[in-house]
């Protein structure tokens, strides 16, 4: 029996397809205004609602469900730079200790950074403070960097960086539309896709699965199209 191949994440192809959904998805926006969506006022709110009531510290479930929405994507960051296995627990708990002391201090501006932007900033000096504490031949110079970072979490950090939070915030949004919308396909559909990312032709995936052409043609496609309808409702409710 053909088992479900698991997603790769940081492989070449998937990078690929999220670059591609990515603007295959502004082409459309362009074209048909689906990023003013009707529904969009309500989602926004919400989230944004959420946002402000974990602000209070005095609503622990908005504080949770925050930190539940964020926490994939911070660990993406976490990893690309380096951290691996138990330490990026250990890097995550930093992260949440430094969201939950410095999110009332968060100020919301429309035409600012977005909220995404803020939370990357203060897992990318989290990271080099985690890096720093396991040096312990550092020098004086770099302890002064380190308390640094402590203190302005939002400072302005260097652009490959910004390149690093971009992107894991681009795979975060297309992991968790594909994890959404898969339990509308079959193994087989979805091992079809998960062929194609990796580099493989619609004849091989056909030989492979032991279906028609036809069939593979037919499974990429309406997974494709949910794929990038679910991309565009999760930009809706999270970008802010």
């Amino acid at each position: 029996m053909f088992l479900l191949v698991p997603i790769i994440r940081l492989s070449l192809g998937y990078a690929r397809f999220v670059h591609r959904t990515n603007t295959l998805l502004l082409m459309i926006s362009k074209n048909t205004g689906l990023s003013q969506s009707g529904d969009k006022n309500n989602t926004f709110t919400t989230r944004l609602t959420l946002l402000q009531r974990a602000q209070t510290k005095t609503d622990s479930r908005a504080w949770k469900e925050l930190l539940q929405v964020y926490q994939r994507y911070v660990y993406g960051i976490i990893q690309s730079m380096g951290i691996q296995g138990p330490d990026s627990d250990d890097v995550m708990q930093l992260v949440s200790l430094q969201l939950w002391k410095y999110l009332p201090q968060y100020k919301y501006n429309p035409d600012g950074a977005k909220f995404r932007s803020w939370v990357g900033r203060i897992t990318h000096n989290q990271v080099l403070n985690f890096k720093r504490s396991r040096n312990t031949y550092q020098s004086k110079i770099d302890a002064c960097k380190e308390q640094e970072t402590e203190t302005t979490p939002g400072t302005a950090i260097e652009p490959e960086i910004e390149k690093i939070i971009e992107g894991e915030w681009e795979t975060f949004i297309t992991d968790t539309a594909f994890e959404n919308i898969s339990q509308h396909f079959s193994n087989k559909a979805l091992n079809a896709f998960q062929l194609q990312i990796q580099g493989k032709s619609v004849q091989e995936i056909s030989e492979e699965l032991e279906v028609k052409a036809d069939s593979v043609y037919k499974y990429l496609s309406r997974i494709k199209v949910k794929l990038i309808e679910e991309v565009q409702r999760l930009r809706e409710d999270y970008e802010f």
